[in-house]
Parts: structure tokens; C-alpha cells; sequence
């Protein structure tokens, strides 16, 4: 049983009422046992272990998060809540959590609200100390990840095993897109909440994260494709959950083929930012993009590889995006390269009459300089088309 289980315990034997210790975001680290009937707010945290959202605003609005001291949290009938003392549990100023007791009809006195004080900070000293054995465990993680992914035959740490033994492997890329000029403090930590999010609902060593600024890269063993899938939206979800209140954030996941091994995670790496970055340039395929999936994509994700799809987009397209009509145009002949010629279906798609198909074919060819009926101008016009895509859809110039 770990320390900060213990000082709860402790407490509330000597309280003779239940006691548990939220982190600062209000998600349960421990609790004692509750012999009498909790409310429905206390319930839902501990089996959810965590807070419900509209608690957690209530709690803000109160000014938990400044409180220096003892608060005396009223009752609120309308979230189902009897009246709390809360504890802010703070190391050298630095908000770590809140200790929680109950004071519903037997209101705590001045030793006990001392007794508490003191407790508190005990849970200080014990929560910073697991916090730095933490934040030391993930640096070294981290490293291990870096060596795996630059093809260290056997990538080895002082202090980490490495990933688990599992049926296949797998790499995830996160990236978190941001409006230009915004760089919200704490983007780093939101990720890593993200991965730890990830990391509670798989087995030990069955994930390995290396988490920066912007995204992380991930390494996953699992029992199969489908695992892996499911991980990377649970990923998604948590990353999307985190960084909710930042306008205008965006965050897709590049997923690897599976692999057999380690000796090939360099390789999978490279297949799930390639991934990553399909996803961020070309909202069509989603925000989950695995690479598996990518068919004709993936191709040509392959021989763009690192260079500027911008500047490989071929003339005829170029001069397409230039003209003026460009924004029907354009769409025009996706659909119908999309629909591999077929007049009737991309008419039907587009909603206009097969006529008016066929007119704007025809200026398609005079403003590009192609004829549709040519093989090899289609497969020209298709390769650029996708390729205006994977450089996000920018303007003619």
C-alpha cells in the first residue's frame, strides 16, 4: 500500500469519517473506506475517479484553486452534494490536490480542522515526491522511445525494461494543430495528461510515450490491428478532452501498420507521421489516419516523403487553381476523376444537370490545357489534385 494511501487511511481512523485526496484537477487518488451512505457527487468521483464536469465549475467558481486554507464547501442540492470541508494540499505554494472530508451533520471542530491541516501537509511532501519519481520514470521512458525509433538494435535504459511482449506493434503520432500565433502555456502537460489518459487503460510497459510541445509519439504492443485502433481514438478522445478550451486547437493521430517486432519501429515511426501529417492537410480522411488504410495515399505519401507537395502540384492544376471559376471548377473535376469518369454519378453528386457536367468539362480543358478523355492527363490532373490536398488546399500562388 503506498504512503498516500496510508496517511488517508490514518486520518480518518483518528477522524472516525471518510477522507479521500483528489489531485488538482479533482480526479480521485485516494480514498478511505465509506461505511455510511455518500452522496451521489462522492460515488460518481470514486467510481469514475474523477469528478463530474459540472461539479468540478462549481468548485472553480468557488475558488478552490487560490485557496490557501480550509474552505467550507456548502451544500448544493442541485449536484447532489452535502456540505465538504476541503484541504488545498500544497508543497511550497504549488497546488497539488485537495484533501476531502464530509461535514454533514457533524461539523468538524478547530483540532480536528488542524489535524487536517497537518495531514495535508504530509500528502504535500508525499504527492511531490511521487510526482518527481514520475516525471523521472517518464524521462526515462521517453529516452527509451528516442533509441527505438532511431533504430537502436536494442534500445536499453538504466531503470526501464523496455516494451512489453505482445502479439504486434505498433506507432502513434499525435499532433496538436494550433491557429497561427496562439501557443497557449501548458500545451506539453495537456499532452502528457492525454498519454497518461491512454496509458491507465492498458496493461504495464504496453505503452511507451516520448511527449514534446506539439505531440507525441507513442509506441504501443498489443494482442491485434483492432487494439491498436481502438487505442488511437482512445488517444484522440483524451487529447480533444484536454485541450477543449483552447480555440481553435486541432488534433489528428497517425497510426503505423503493425509490426512483428521492435527492430522495425524506425520504419513504422516514419509510416505514422506520414500518417499524421495526411491527416492534418486532408480533413476528408479523418483524424484517425492508419496507415494501412491509405491505398492509393499511401503511395503517395511515400514518394512525396519529406519534400513540399506544393511545389510538385503539375501545371495543369496550377493554372486551374489560378482561374477565376476555380472554386467550381475545381470541384468539378475531383468529382469526376473521383467518380473515374463516370458523368452520371459525379453529375448526381454535384447536383447540377449532365449538360452543365459536360460545359464545365470543357472549360476545365481550355483553362488547364488536357483532354479528359486522355488516360494520362487524368491520372496527371488526379496526382495533382491530391497532392493540392496533402499540402492543405493552399491558394494558386
Amino acid at each position: 500500500m503506498n504512503e498516500v494511501q496510508l496517511l488517508v487511511d490514518s486520518l480518518a481512523q483518528r477522524l472516525q469519517r471518510p477522507v479521500g485526496v483528489d489531485d488538482r484537477r479533482f480526479r480521485a487518488i485516494a480514498y478511505s473506506s465509506h461505511s455510511d451512505e455518500i452522496d451521489p457527487v462522492r460515488r460518481i468521483s470514486i467510481l469514475g475517479r474523477r469528478a463530474p464536469e459540472a461539479v468540478v465549475h462549481w468548485l472553480e467558481e468557488l475558488g478552490l484553486m487560490e485557496a490557501r486554507d480550509v474552505v467550507h464547501v456548502p451544500a448544493n442540492a442541485q449536484l447532489g452534494m452535502v456540505p465538504r470541508v476541503a484541504v488545498p494540499v500544497r508543497f511550497h505554494d504549488r497546488l497539488l490536490g485537495f484533501l476531502w472530508l464530509v461535514e454533514d451533520d457533524r461539523p468538524l471542530t478547530p483540532d480536528a480542522l488542524e489535524t487536517c491541516r497537518r495531514a495535508a501537509a504530509e500528502l504535500a511532501q508525499e504527492l511531490y515526491r511521487e510526482r518527481q519519481q514520475t516525471n523521472e520514470e517518464r524521462r526515462l521512458e521517453a529516452a527509451w522511445v528516442r533509441q527505438a525509433l532511431g533504430g537502436a538494435p536494442e534500445p536499453s535504459v538504466a531503470g526501464i525494461p523496455g516494451i512489453a511482449s505482445e502479439a504486434v506493434y505498433a506507432v502513434l503520432v499525435l499532433r496538436v494543430g494550433l491557429p497561427r500565433g496562439l501557443a497557449p502555456d501548458g500545451v506539453d502537460v495537456r499532452i502528457t495528461e492525454a498519454v497518461d489518459q491512454l496509458r491507465r487503460g492498458i496493461g504495464p510497459r504496453h505503452q511507451m510515450a516520448d511527449v514534446g510541445d506539439r505531440g507525441a509519439r507513442v509506441v504501443l504492443s498489443a494482442g491485434n490491428a483492432g487494439e491498436i485502433r481502438r487505442h488511437a481514438e482512445g488517444l484522440l478522445a483524451a487529447a480533444d478532452g484536454e485541450l477543449a478550451d483552447v480555440d481553435g486547437a486541432r488534433t489528428v493521430v497517425g497510426v503505423s501498420g503493425p509490426r512483428d517486432g521492435i527492430d522495425d519501429l524506425p520504419a513504422a515511426a516514419a509510416q505514422a507521421a506520414r500518417a499524421a501529417r495526411l491527416a492534418e492537410t486532408t480533413p476528408d480522411l479523418g483524424r484517425v489516419v492508419l496507415w494501412s488504410e491509405l491505398g492509393v495515399m499511401r503511395l503517395l505519401a511515400e514518394l512525396v516523403d519529406d519534400r513540399d507537395p506544393a511545389a510538385l502540384i503539375p501545371d495543369p492544376v496550377r493554372r486551374l487553381l489560378a482561374d477565376p471559376d476555380a472554386e467550381t471548377l475545381v470541384p468539378t473535376l475531383e468529382s469526376f476523376l473521383e467518380h473515374a469518369g463516370d458523368v452520371a454519378a459525379a453529375a448526381d453528386e454535384l447536383h447540377v444537370h449532365r449538360s452543365s457536367l459536360y460545359n464545365r468539362l470543357r472549360r476545365i480543358e481550355e483553362v488547364a490545357g488536357v483532354d479528359v478523355r486522355s488516360g494520362a492527363d487524368r491520372l496527371n490532373l488526379h496526382l495533382g489534385l491530391r497532392l493540392w490536398r496533402m499540402a492543405g488546399a493552399p491558394g494558386p500562388d
